[in-house]
């Protein structure tokens, strides 16, 4: 099998990898040519394999990791800490404040240039220079290498025995992801990272292990590749477009009418419909609130009105048992479960988006997705349950949501509109409604900058790149 066709190992440490695969053409596309090794922590169970083998892929399970009571992981929270100064990105240190305001219940929370240590002070003045970075580099690499020769040892094992011709990863920033990869780097075996999620490049740590190859979503994903890593080359560098949208340019086969939906969900089919894409709540904790005043103004001016409430995945749903669905003015999308894999969850989102009037959500990619849909969406970027200066008031973060590097292009080219109140909020949803084309021309625009194909082709291009670069490693191997 393995002499007439290359073997490609593709890892799939996480769900988005597993359904951007094997819910678009990519696997069956990229099996035409060759043979298949997959890798997943999810391989350890039967009913994921017999629900996705086929003839020419072959499964495996990752070695369990021991990080060694979490030594690595403080080492590569240091390099993440000294490469998001130095490449002056904004989303990892929001993520930090968020988290210390959910710690401390206060929003006292300071700039990085304020309140320093001399301590700290010095050490951001050395980061400045590229030296520091690389130490840091060198000695995460060596450290990892040291205390976790027992598994690398694993891993070169496994590979020498699978003898791939070809690897891609998908998330190797992924903790159980890095052994593998490490690995797969130390083995010199030819390989490429497929970037999944247009906010990897910014919000996740850094990169500890290097490509031949990258392929991304778009020119943004590019650039901060470029930005970010000097060893990275742009001759080295495609561009697919998103994987996961695939689906939603190719919606018919997972449509299913309006009154069928509508039915399920307990809704009105006469009523205007919105969606409202919930976070988890340390990211969003005014969410239940913003929709309690919609539910207000709804029963107050009688509008026909209502709200489909889409669950994150790892959202409990706990904070919502307050909510009575019995007014029929409200309807949870249940199938948003930690299982993203579940071809279900995808049925539902493009049900959800596509038989909804309008999206509204606080900085969330339901936004992106309902573009990608053709409706038009919200940000909402205010805390109005307490006073400003409360130590509970949420306001200053998630205003500060909105400088993250992935969402600053939907709000600046102005696909989503961004409101900071109650009042701004409900009467940019009334204009939506009585316009649903009030700001198509911004929309499209927005949608071509995350996605500059929008044809539904991403995983067709995918496969034809990796095609191309097995066959240049051939040629130049002959």
């Amino acid at each position: 099998m393995h002499k007439t066709k290359p073997l490609i190992l593709l890892s799939l440490p996480v769900n988005f990898s597993i359904r951007s695969f094997f819910f678009t053409n990519v696997i069956d596309d990229l099996l035409k040519n060759n043979n298949l090794a997959i890798i997943s922590p999810f391989c350890d169970s039967k009913s994921f394999i017999n629900h996705f083998k086929r003839e020419g892929i072959t499964f495996y399970t990752n070695f369990k990791y021991d990080n060694h009571n979490y030594y690595h992981e403080k080492w590569l929270n240091r390099l993440n800490y000294v490469s998001r100064v130095k490449w002056k990105l904004y989303t990892p240190n929001h993520t930090d404040r968020i988290l210390f305001y959910q710690k401390t219940n206060k929003n006292k929370i300071q700039n990085n240039s304020e309140n320093k240590s001399i301590k700290r002070n010095l050490f951001d003045y050395f980061i400045k220079y590229d030296l520091m970075l690389s130490i840091l580099y060198f000695l995460e690499d060596s450290l990892f290498k040291i205390i976790n020769y027992k598994i690398i040892k694993q891993y070169e094992n496994l590979l020498s025995s699978i003898k791939p011709d070809f690897v891609i990863a998908t998330a190797p920033f992924v903790t159980h992801d890095i052994p593998l990869m490490k690995t797969v780097q130390k083995m010199k075996i030819d390989s490429a990272l497929y970037v999944l999620s247009y906010d990897n490049i910014t919000s996740r740590p850094p990169l500890t292990v290097f490509f031949q190859n990258y392929i991304v979503w778009n020119n943004m994903n590019k650039q901060e590749l470029l930005k970010q890593y000097g060893n990275i080359k742009e001759s080295k560098i495609r561009i697919c477009g998103p994987l996961q949208f695939d689906w939603h340019h190719n919606k018919k086969k997972y449509l299913v009418s309006k009154e069928d939906w509508f039915s399920k969900l307990n809704l009105d089919i006469n009523k205007k419909t919105i969606l409202f894409g919930a976070n988890v709540e340390k990211y969003s904790p005014n969410d239940e609130h913003v929709i309690k005043c919609l539910l207000k103004t709804i029963k107050k001016t009688k509008q026909d009105l209502q709200i489909i409430i889409r669950l994150h995945p790892n959202d409990d749903f706990n904070r919502w048992k307050d909510f009575n669905e019995d007014e029929n003015l409200i309807s949870f999308s249940m199938s948003s479960t930690k299982n993203s894999f579940v071809k279900e969850n995808i049925i539902s989102l493009i049900n959800d988006i596509h038989h909804s009037d309008l999206t509204v959500c606080n900085g969330t990619s339901i936004a992106l997705d309902g573009l990608m849909l053709g409706k038009p969406a919200i940000f909402f970027a205010y805390d109005d349950r307490y006073s400003l200066d409360d130590p509970r008031s949420f306001d200053r973060l998630t205003k500060d949501i909105y400088n993250r590097e992935h969402i600053v292009p939907l709000v600046k080219i102005g696909g989503v509109k961004l409101v900071h109140s109650f009042s701004e909020l409900y009467n940019q949803i009334k204009y939506y409604l009585s316009n649903p084309l009030l700001n198509i021309k911004n929309q499209e625009k927005t949608k071509k900058f995350y996605d500059p194909f929008c044809d539904g082709n991403s995983g067709e291009r995918f496969v034809k790149n990796i095609n191309q670069i097995i066959n240049s490693i051939k040629d130049e191997e002959n």
